[in-house]
């Protein structure tokens, strides 16, 4: 009987539960921004430079804004399953981050910033 509770609590996310997961995800996010701020300005750098062959980011991060917008009904009715075990794997990336970071790795920097992004969003949503 107390399984089946939970399982009910757990089922039915309500708003207040959502904004909060929301509210969660996006302080995540601006952690992982200004945490890594050297790598963040890297990507920038890289985006804005005309002679790059990624000025493309800003259009992936702009159609995937787009994405998540037109698909809003969708992920409004989602059933959010937050899962403890990303903040695992989200420390684990930074301490990975503070390891290339010490020994001046940058690819490596760059990629587990832009790994720990769908950790956070597994670990805040499921």
């Amino acid at each position: 009987m107390v399984l089946n509770s939970l399982q009910e609590m757990t089922a039915s996310t309500t708003s207040w539960q959502r904004k909060s997961l929301l509210g969660v995800f996006f302080v995540g996010l601006i952690l992982i921004v200004i945490g890594f701020r050297e790598t963040s300005l890297l990507f920038a750098d890289i985006w804005f430079d005309s002679n790059s062959n990624y000025g493309h980011g800003f259009l992936v991060l702009g159609l995937s804004l787009y994405c998540l917008w037109y698909r809003r009904e969708e992920l409004q009715q989602a059933k959010l399953q937050p899962r403890l075990s990303g903040l695992l794997l989200l420390a684990m990336g930074s301490l990975l981050w503070g390891l290339a970071q010490l020994v001046s790795i940058g690819i490596v920097q760059q990629v587990v910033t832009m790994a720990l992004l769908p950790v956070l969003v597994w670990t805040c949503f499921g």
